[in-house]
């Protein structure tokens, strides 16, 4: 009887937070230390609100895909991505696309799941540069089964 109701009870508690997060929707804006055309190196914030668990963001990797116009070098050193103030485990640059490894939590992690706001930071350290030419490009980010798209618009 006893199990039963902690089943019933656990089932409902997954039904209310699943039906509060269906209302929110995933969303990105970016930010880069320099938006002029052909400026290089840069940094790239991306500030992904987003379904996080216990404040970090759920899931062992994430993509991030660069405008075809950005100038990405052949490899990224982990120390140059921070995602949520931690430096990736790893990155591996394949075109335009950023395949970041997340560094698992030494400790356990809490069950709190919430919407909130988790920053993606490819440092000047990363040597990624601007489109050459100015205009409104668009960058996603691939997370979990999410596609989460943001535009970046670069001046003259």
């Amino acid at each position: 009887m006893i199990a039963r109701l902690i089943v019933l009870v656990g089932a409902l508690v997954i039904a209310s937070v699943n039906e509060a997060l269906a209302h929110n929707t995933d969303t990105a804006s970016v930010s880069l230390s320099s938006n002029r055309a052909g400026a290089r190196p840069v940094a790239l914030t991306v500030a992904l609100r987003t379904e996080l668990q216990c404040g970090r963001l759920r899931g062992r990797s994430l993509s991030v895909r660069l405008p075809a116009q950005a100038r990405v070098p052949e490899s990224i050193p982990a120390s140059a991505v921070l995602v949520g103030g931690v430096q990736a485990a790893r990155v591996e640059v394949s075109g335009h696309t950023l395949a970041i490894a997340l560094r698992r939590p030494k400790a356990p992690i809490c069950t709190t799941i919430a919407f909130g706001t988790a920053k993606i930071v490819v440092t000047r350290a990363a040597r990624l540069g601007n489109p050459k030419a100015p205009g409104t490009y668009a960058l996603a980010v691939y997370l979990s089964r999410a596609v989460i798209t943001a535009k970046l618009r670069i001046r003259a």
